[in-house]
Formats: C-alpha cells, sequence, structure tokens
C-alpha cells in the first residue's frame, strides 16, 4: 500500500531529471546514439540545432557547452539544460517561468526561462505558450473600438430655422440665434 507523504526536495529534483531525460530521448534520439563520451559529442552533423551549442552529457541530460567554466556563475547558469521547442515539459517550464514572472512579457519570460535551460527556437515558444495564456490574453487585449450610433431623426431634420444654431464649448453648450450666444 502507498504511503501519503509529503514530496520532499530531492523527489521532486529526481522527477525533474527524469522527465528531462525522456523528452531529450524522444526529441534527441539520433544524438544519444552518436554521444557515449565527451570525445564523441561532436559527431553531429553540421546542419544540427544542437552542434553548435557545443553540447555536453552529464548525468544522462545533454547540457550547453562552452567557455564559462571559470565565471562564479552556478552550474545551471554556465551549462543550461537543452529543451526541444515543441513539448509538452517545455510548455510547462514556459508556463511555470511565465507565472513566476508576473505574467509579464514574451521578452521577460524568456529572459526567465534562459537562466536555466536552452529552448531550441525559444522565443517561438515563449510567444506561444503566452499567445495560449488566457490571463495573459486578457491582460494583452486591444480596447474594444465603440461604433457610432445612427443619429436620431430629430438631430437628421433640418426642419429648424437655419439660423438658430448650438455649438459645443468646453464650458457647456451655447445656443445661437442669428449669430448671437443667447
Amino acid at each position: 500500500m502507498l504511503q501519503k507523504s509529503p514530496i520532499s526536495v530531492e523527489e521532486l529534483a529526481d522527477v525533474k531529471k527524469v522527465l528531462v531525460r525522456y523528452v531529450q530521448r524522444q526529441n534527441f534520439s539520433l544524438w544519444f546514439i552518436k554521444a557515449t563520451g565527451k570525445t564523441n559529442l561532436r559527431v553531429l552533423s553540421q546542419s544540427s540545432p544542437v552542434k553548435r551549442l557545443d553540447p555536453i552529457l552529464v548525468d544522462g541530460i545533454i547540457r550547453v557547452g562552452g567557455r564559462l567554466e571559470k565565471t562564479p556563475l552556478s552550474y545551471e547558469a554556465r551549462h543550461p539544460v537543452i529543451l526541444p521547442q515543441v513539448s509538452c515539459l517545455t510548455d510547462i517550464i514556459i508556463r511555470q517561468c511565465n507565472v513566476n514572472a508576473a505574467l509579464s512579457s514574451a521578452n521577460h519570460t524568456l529572459t526567465v526561462v534562459c537562466q536555466r535551460y536552452c529552448i531550441l527556437k525559444a522565443f517561438v515558444a515563449v510567444r506561444h505558450v503566452i499567445k495560449n495564456c488566457p490571463q495573459c490574453r486578457r491582460r494583452n487585449a486591444k480596447p474594444a473600438q465603440q461604433i457610432m450610433a445612427e443619429l436620431p431623426p430629430q438631430e437628421c431634420s433640418w426642419n429648424c430655422h437655419r439660423s438658430l444654431m448650438w455649438g459645443l464649448t468646453t464650458s457647456g453648450r451655447y445656443w445661437f440665434a442669428n449669430g448671437v450666444a443667447i
């Protein structure tokens, strides 16, 4: 029988790693076949979007390589996890970062996402998630344009005396008769 106990932080981190490995194996399967160690990582084709990120394989997770080893940044900032543009996990991560960024703009959400993850075609993925977010759609909605109604018949009739006209100023309506304010 399953025990009901709170989930620990370590368990959440392990589940996240398992999900990332699963999504990466689904989307970058050819890369995993070719990459068995750090020396074989450069056998990717020139057209691969992962190739230019200089990928490294750490604990079964593909991360961005690079020249930031000696910087004081955290390990996740130096070597962010590579994720595909289209996957449920990518959408969930972007949605969570959007909520953490107080449902702000696409650029701010992209900045928050890129601190820990490297998503292929990230701006397109962030825009897609924000476009489908109901709160963001409501916040970014354009104000409605009021359509003017038809004029009532008494405003359109020219039966009144032409010398009796009215005008509107900042201080109120003025009636004019024969060019003199009444």
